[in-house]
């Protein structure tokens, strides 16, 4: 088996697709960010609780106080979730046996989202094959994507490998080169042409 190294970013064709959404989260993120911070001066500095109040209604005043601030915050980081998955990027790496997949967010962090051996796949072609169809009809096997294009389906593969007895269908966008690499590491073919 030859030892080799590969690696394919995988972006979006159109980077400003999605843009008006990629806007309203950043608006939402950062509007909630602010708010949060300003909620949490006003509990320190203003005073939340009546003077001839009952233990009950300071309870229930602090507990509306902390949980506005806090209720802001986690709505500031599922915006940036939602932001993170709006525009997937994608890096496929072949480095000696294993094939990584690496996904980019916020276009500075790689964070690994998939790690394959080669001597797990078993089989890898174009989503437009009856065999595609097979595997994907399969209601046990567990499809992931890893996918910039869902649309364009001329560049959808999907590799058929297994992972702890359990198989799975990965959708991912090779070029030629990657295609050249993974068979060669391998040292079988398994790209389908039926």
């Amino acid at each position: 088996m030859i030892e080799t190294y590969f690696e394919q970013c995988n972006t979006l064709e159109n980077p400003n697709a999605n843009k008006g959404k990629r806007f309203l989260f950043k608006a939402i993120y950062y509007f909630s960010i602010i708010l949060g911070i300003v909620l949490l001066f006003a509990i320190f500095s203003l005073p939340i609780i009546p003077k001839d109040a009952s233990w009950q209604q300071v309870v229930v005043n602090v507990l509306i106080w902390l949980l506005m601030p806090a209720s802001l915050f986690l709505g500031a980081f599922f915006a940036k979730k939602a932001l993170n998955a709006i525009n997937p990027i994608f890096d496929y790496v072949l480095n000696g046996k294993d094939f990584y997949i690496l996904r980019i967010l916020d276009n500075s962090k790689r964070k690994k989202y998939l790690q394959i051996n080669v001597s797990q796949m078993s089989a890898m072609g174009k989503i437009s094959l009856n065999s595609y169809r097979r595997y994907s009809a399969d209601p046990n096997i567990k499809k992931i994507y890893a996918l910039t294009n869902s649309q364009n389906e001329d560049n959808i593969y999907y590799l058929l490998y297994t992972d702890s007895g359990n198989k799975k269908l990965l959708h991912f966008e090779p070029n030629q080169e990657c295609i050249m690499h993974l068979r060669r590491a391998i040292g079988r073919d398994i790209v389908s042409k039926d």
